[in-house]
């Protein structure tokens, strides 16, 4: 037998202090009546030569409950056991080979650096190691691992990392170091089975090669509590030039007063560049003009001018290009940047996309220019803008939706209680959206004949809610598109929100209702209603001044304008998308003007692409222009490289060990200990499985309760009268 912490066993001497209490202890041999004891004066203990133990089955319990408990806190173990383990786990190491492919790996030769690293780390294992490997960008991606290393072959190990090697390039996705990093300590940490028990105890190493990137996003080892058993080994690749810029679009193709069509750009200079001046161009388009007839059309080639742009290192320039207006084509414009050392992130992608024209209708009797009204505010929210060229009819609630200037509406406000529900009904049978604000408990009637009840309850009721100071919302379900573009911790409170008055809703009697926010009282305050191929969102308290602050907020706006973004099947904006976004298509299906035509995609390689069973585009793995055919109409939408990959300044190994991660440059030990913290790992390992130290204390307790059991009778008188022995 071990132990794992014998320096516990010198309490084993304690044992002393029960054998010195018992050869100490004076006897009475009985009672004896006396008068006053005042005068006498007390007389300490002593051993002496007629000192005796006269208890010894006391004595020897209050011992070997000192040594149970002593042994106890030493932690023992059976060490053969321990050595039996050991040759079964083997000295041998688990790695995982990480390696950056992302866009920044596209510079000079630092792919073959990568590569060259990933040999260095093969050459170094031995016939015991477990390796297993992992390439990250955007997303990790396990190539092989551990599982068919150890299936494989000895001789053929290394060449099976190899091989998948061989299958990777750099791409353009973005650099999400810290995600890869916590996957891949994971993936350390995991048995190789299910039913094996044994714990690893061998060494845990990442190898992560990367160019270690200013614009490498470590957020997720922020919340993340690292494993004390993992380290990394930073093999870093460094390109030999520095300069760097990237090019992005702030903002889509804007219309100024004067007519002429522009864009925003933005050119971003890394912190160690060493030039400042740079050139953004605009790929020249061709046109074909009109000619006299029988003669062959002529072509004219159109590039609008160069700009010259000073950026010192480390800082950004926003600026606004010049007339665009004949430049513009259907199938997509590039613009170039020029003057650094790596053209990797030197062309932006656009798609010329015109504004959409939407009706949306307002049922209320608000004035135009009345700011305690839901009109007021409705119309701020939804004026025309470069991207949406909106239109609020309004509508008094005692009037039927007039033909042909209402038709094609996407979105329908019912602001009052109104009588035309089966109008209502029949436009959100036939996809458009509604939105009901119960601003009283009046619209309680209107809310009975527009929305299905569920057949368990007596009825919809609308009643006012007793609001003391005021009401927040809560429970917020982010994971709805209504909410989803607020799921970010920057933008998710909602509590600075306050509501002055709301009414109660029963959810539950709405058949098919899904409730996506409540108050802080647990009553619904915006409840989700399918009605045939549209929908009806019920909001329990108004935006205007006397129910709440929600007009006045900075949620107000953006939650709008995605609920008339999806009433009308608009797509995001396609500049805006980067390499590994998801194109979603699923607004194809409530849009009037392409539901049920067939769709087909064409990636900027000319590749057709999959549709997914969720209507999403996944396989967006490089910048261009994607097409979308939806019956004889195309659709563009631009995808770029993300901005951060732009930031080529590498960063020191040292941001990762203020995040936690234990670097293995700091675990420089000698080979002597890196045997004994092996052998103490084995140690603990087998001490936790055996807990023989639960076992010692429950029988030290057991001595212990015999032993008081024992003293109880030793102290028991012997006999009756004034007399007794001890």
């Amino acid at each position: 037998m071990s132990f794992l912490a014998p320096f516990f066993l010198a309490a084993v001497g304690a044992i002393s202090l029960p054998i010195l209490l018992h050869l100490i202890r004076r006897t009475p041999r009985g009672k004896v009546i006396f008068s006053s004891l005042m005068f006498l004066s007390p007389t300490p203990p002593r051993l002496t030569k007629r000192s005796s133990i006269e208890h010894w089955l006391l004595l020897f319990l209050r011992g070997l409950a000192v040594v149970l408990i002593a042994l106890a806190f030493a932690r023992p173990f059976f060490w053969e056991s321990a050595t039996a383990d050991a040759q079964e786990a083997g000295d041998g190491r688990r790695v995982a080979i990480l390696i950056d492919t992302s866009g920044s790996m596209q510079r000079e030769d630092l792919w073959r650096q990568a590569t060259m690293a990933v040999d260095a780390a093969l050459n170094e294992a031995a016939p015991t190691d477990e390796f297993s490997l992992m390439a990250f960008d955007r997303s990790v991606r396990r190539m092989v691992s551990r599982e068919q290393w150890s299936a494989a072959p000895l001789p053929q190990r290394a060449a099976l990392i190899k091989d998948a090697l061989a299958s990777l390039s750099p791409g353009h996705g973005a650099t999400n170091l810290g995600d890869a990093l916590v996957a891949a300590a994971d993936a350390l940490n995991e048995n190789e089975s299910t039913t094996d028990e044994r714990a690893f105890t061998g060494q845990r190493q990442i190898v992560l090669i990367t160019d270690l990137q200013e614009g490498s996003h470590l957020g997720p080892l922020d919340g993340y509590d690292w494993p004390g058993q993992v380290t990394v080994k930073v093999a870093q690749v460094k390109a030999k030039a520095v300069t760097n810029a990237g090019l992005q679009i702030v903002a889509d193709r804007e219309t100024t007063s004067d007519a002429k069509d522009t864009l925003r750009v933005r050119v971003h200079n890394a912190r160690n560049s060493e030039r400042e001046s740079f050139t953004i161009r605009f790929d020249p388009l061709e046109l074909a003009t009109e000619s006299a007839p029988g003669a062959p059309a002529s072509r004219v080639t159109i590039a609008p001018k160069a700009i010259e742009v000073y950026v010192p290192p480390g800082e950004s320039r926003t600026l606004r290009t010049g007339d665009l207006s004949l430049w513009w084509s259907p199938m997509g414009n590039t613009i170039s940047l020029e003057g650094d050392d790596h053209p990797f992130d030197n062309r932006v992608y656009h798609s010329a996309t015109h504004p959409a024209e939407v009706v949306i209708v307002y049922i209320g009797d608000d004035a135009a220019g009345d700011v305690q009204g839901l009109r007021f505010y409705l119309e701020l929210v939804y004026a025309p803008g470069r991207e949406l060229i909106t239109r609020v009819v309004t509508v008094r609630p005692g009037q039927s939706l007039p033909p042909g200037e209402t038709d094609g509406a996407a979105l329908i406000i019912v602001g009052e209680a109104t009588p035309h529900t089966q109008a209502l009904r029949k436009r959100a049978e036939e996809g458009a959206t509604l939105l009901l604000v119960a601003r009283d408990t009046g619209m309680m009637r209107t809310l009975a004949d527009l929305l299905p009840s569920s057949p368990a309850a007596t009825g919809i009721t609308l009643t006012e809610a007793d609001v003391k100071d005021y009401a927040m919302l809560s429970e917020i379900d982010f994971k709805h598109p209504l909410f989803a573009p607020f799921a970010d911790p920057r933008f998710s409170d909602f509590t600075t929100i306050r509501f002055w008055k709301h009414r109660r809703l029963d959810a539950a009697a709405i058949e098919g209702s899904r409730v996506l926010a409540k108050f802080d009282d647990g009553s619904p305050a915006l409840v989700e209603t399918p009605i045939g191929k549209g929908r009806c969102f019920t909001l329990a308290a108004g935006w205007h001044p006397a129910d709440g602050q929600l007009a006045l907020s900075s949620k107000f706006a953006p939650l709008m304008h995605v609920l008339l973004r999806q009433a009308m099947g608009q797509p995001p904006a396609s500049s805006r998308l980067v390499v590994g976004d998801a194109i979603d298509l699923a607004w194809l299906a409530n849009s009037p003007s392409y539901r049920g035509k067939p769709v087909t995609v064409t990636g900027p390689d000319q590749g057709a692409l999959m549709l997914g069973e969720d209507q999403r585009i996944t396989a967006t793995d490089q910048p261009g222009v994607y097409r979308v055919q939806v019956g004889e109409e195309m659709l563009r939408m631009a995808v770029n490289l993300p901005a951060g990959e732009s930031e080529t300044m590498p960063l020191p190994a040292a941001e990762l060990e203020k995040r936690g991660v234990r670097l293995w440059q700091s675990q420089t030990v000698s080979v002597e200990k890196q045997e004994e913290q092996k052998r103490q790992m084995r140690m603990t390992e087998l001490e936790n499985r055996h807990k023989i130290w639960r076992w010692l204390i429950v029988a030290a307790i057991a001595v212990l309760m015999l032993e008081t059991f024992v003293a109880g009778r030793f102290a028991r008188p012997a006999g009756g009268g004034n007399e007794t022995a001890s």
